[in-house]
């Protein structure tokens, strides 16, 4: 495992060996556009079919095509297919966070919950979501700045006031000091 300022999560680097026939066995599609890896090991992998897990405990697939969820104007059919721009997993709880254009939605087992983009984001036009280290912050990148989520303060938001409107393509965090930092990539 890999474990220093950039790279501090060890379990994102697990051994994984090359993954032949996915389609297979149980996966939806080989098109992987993105994968969030929990700390007890599971895999969550997000394809142009929609979003799976490979469970660590067994190896085996299991995939979502869809769900519905209450999303601020009634509820909302959330396909996790291409629509997904990004997806993260809180290390601490396990629940997964799927970044769509103009909205969050977070799934807690199979309980869905959606932060709309009038909830205190930022931005409609959203790039990406990530959860801290310690499960307490989602930060959210916009293409006008990035907002941060915590459930005692609810939603601030940050614009870099030298750049004026900054289009935020990612958000992160690295260990500095011992401790972890928020950091945002501007665009």
């Amino acid at each position: 495992t890999r474990t220093d300022t950039l790279f501090p999560y060890t379990t994102l680097f697990r051994s994984f060996g090359h993954y032949m026939g996915c389609v297979g066995d149980g996966l939806p599609n080989n098109d992987i556009k993105m994968i969030a890896v929990a700390n007890n090991g599971n895999l969550w992998a997000q394809t142009s079919d929609g979003l799976s897990i490979r469970y660590a405990s067994n190896g085996a697939w299991e995939t979502e095509s869809s769900g519905v969820v209450n999303c601020g104007s009634g509820n909302v059919t959330v396909g996790y297919g291409i629509d997904v721009i990004d997806l993260d997993v809180n290390k601490v709880n396990g629940d997964v966070y799927l970044a769509y254009a103009d909205k969050i939605v977070k799934k807690q087992g199979n309980l869905l919950s959606c932060y709309p983009r009038n909830s205190g984001i930022l931005n409609a036009n959203i790039n990406s979501v990530d959860i801290s280290p310690d499960g307490l912050e989602m930060w959210v990148g916009t293409a006008m700045g990035a907002s941060r989520y915590t459930e005692s303060n609810g939603w601030n938001s940050y614009i870099d006031g030298n750049l004026g409107f900054a289009n935020v393509v990612q958000v992160g965090f690295e260990l500095v000091n011992g401790r972890y930092d928020s950091y945002r990539d501007w665009e």
